[in-house]
């Protein structure tokens, strides 16, 4: 037949093949743009005595305020986020596990922080959470606390002992087992001392006990064999062999004040 002899058009030929080949460039590029899914861990969290926990303050029960969403920043669901915390590769570390606690929620949940970047030395992050891709998304975000969680659950060994269960614990040196120097007040991971994982070790934070103060001094003593000796949790006590000079680098904590809330509506006169 007549229409069998109908030679296809080259040209049309070539501007299909362009089209497809169009179409799948669009297609990689879509898949390239996806953020990184990141698995988030099944973990739980150690708690302290009930006695202390406030349920409308999750820093009573094992996690610390890093920041608060103050909105959206783009359309690809970016946030801005006033920062709270010393240890800025918490609002910029690929993969970091948060929880997030909106305003109208007693209890923070989980949040894979996916990107993130400082702003400027003002404590300013623009971060981008797991699973938020639009600005709708993100706008539902403000005003939501973001905490990280200091202590999470793990298998511990017969001769292993929690960090948590180094708190409270009194401190003697090696050469005078009769007089305190006082109680481990926090501990201080090395993954806060250093981004770079392997590398540097855990800190105990040293209350000293010394008179005539009102705030105590703090001492970063170094986790390592060598300066800590012994750890006795049936006595509730370390030995510590500090070198010289270690228990003079003292400092007093200072707290970080942050003022939530709007300021009234103002009315002309």
């Amino acid at each position: 037949s007549k229409a069998d002899k109908v030679e296809f058009d080259p040209f049309e030929q070539l501007i299909q093949e362009s089209t497809q080949k169009a179409q799948e460039m669009e297609e990689r590029q879509v898949e390239a743009a996806k953020p990184k899914e990141y698995e988030i861990p099944d973990s739980r969290l150690q708690f302290p005595s009930v006695k202390e926990i406030n349920p409308y303050d999750p820093q009573t029960f094992g996690y610390v305020e890093i920041g608060t969403i103050t909105g959206p920043h783009g359309v690809h669901g970016w946030t801005k986020v006033k920062g709270a915390t010393d240890f800025p590769e918490r609002l910029t570390k690929p993969g970091m596990l948060l929880h997030i606690k909106s305003m109208y929620k007693r209890a923070p949940r989980k949040a894979i922080l996916t990107e993130g970047k400082q702003v400027d030395g003002d404590g300013e992050f623009l971060i981008h959470l797991q699973g938020v891709y639009d600005r709708a998304e993100a706008q539902k975000l403000k005003g939501a606390t973001l905490y990280y969680a200091t202590q999470e659950d793990t298998i511990v060994e017969e001769d292993e002992i929690l960090v948590s269960d180094l708190v409270g614990l009194y401190v003697y040196h090696i050469d005078d087992d009769k007089r305190t120097l006082g109680t481990v007040d926090g501990i201080v991971l090395a993954s806060e001392m250093c981004a770079i994982p392997g590398i540097g070790h855990d800190y105990l934070e040293l209350k000293l006990k010394l008179p005539n103060k009102d705030e105590p001094d703090l001492v970063l003593i170094p986790h390592v064999p060598e300066i800590v000796k012994d750890v006795q949790l049936d006595k509730r006590q370390i030995v510590i062999d500090p070198p010289t000079g270690l228990l003079d680098l003292t400092y007093i904590r200072e707290e970080k004040v942050i003022i939530k809330g709007y300021l009234p509506e103002w009315k002309e006169k």
